[in-house]
């Protein structure tokens, strides 16, 4: 089955205004453009009011990320890509659009950045299986993941459920914005920006 009329739902208000307020619960920085979230609120009705005009009008077209990099344990830095505050309100409504069906084509045991799973879900079921007489963890991670992702393939894969051309080309807009490092800005043909 594919989901169709999915941009329709993006055209409202109310879905910009619940994106911005999980949005703003996250607390995190603003993008290329130096909007951070106190700016973006200061006029938020006029904001909201001005991407909805935009999405409705399909002339809504997302900055290019700002890449800065966070310590990490190991003493390495990871780099995180920081979309402007009101490409990650349009990211966020899309997300809130998108997760509840995909939740539904998702394994079970699947954990990972899905709502209301986390950590405490694998142990839990660890510890099921530990029950069950299983005594081997396997714990694996794909290095580099996120910035190895094909973009072809990974449109090839969203093109299997979503059939919704409106709702594909904004996602395509974001991969292919482009990363803002050192003032140089930069394309890339894989890659998915680890921060919006």
């Amino acid at each position: 089955m594919k989901w169709h009329n999915l941009y329709g739902r993006l055209l409202s208000y109310q879905r910009l205004y619940e994106a911005w307020r999980k949005v703003k619960a996250n607390q995190g920085a603003g993008g290329v453009d130096g909007v951070n979230l106190s700016a973006f609120e200061e006029h938020l009705e006029d904001n909201l009011q001005s991407l909805l005009n935009a999405l409705r009008a399909k002339t809504y077209k997302p900055l290019p990320v700002l890449r800065r990099y966070i310590p990490k344990r190991n003493g390495k830095q990871r780099p995180l890509e920081l979309p402007s505050i009101r490409d990650k309100v349009v990211q966020q409504a899309v997300v809130d659009i998108l997760q509840p069906l995909y939740e539904t084509e998702f394994h079970p045991a699947s954990v990972g950045f899905r709502p209301d799973k986390g950590a405490f879900n694998a142990f839990g079921r660890i510890i099921h299986m530990m029950e069950q007489g299983y005594v081997w963890v396997y714990d694996a991670d794909i290095k580099g993941y996120f910035d190895a992702i094909d973009h072809r393939i990974l449109r090839r894969i969203l093109k299997r459920k979503i059939a919704d051309r409106s709702i594909l080309n904004l996602i395509w807009q974001w991969l292919k914005a482009g990363v803002v490092e050192n003032g140089v800005r930069s394309f890339s043909r894989a890659g998915s920006p680890q921060g919006g």
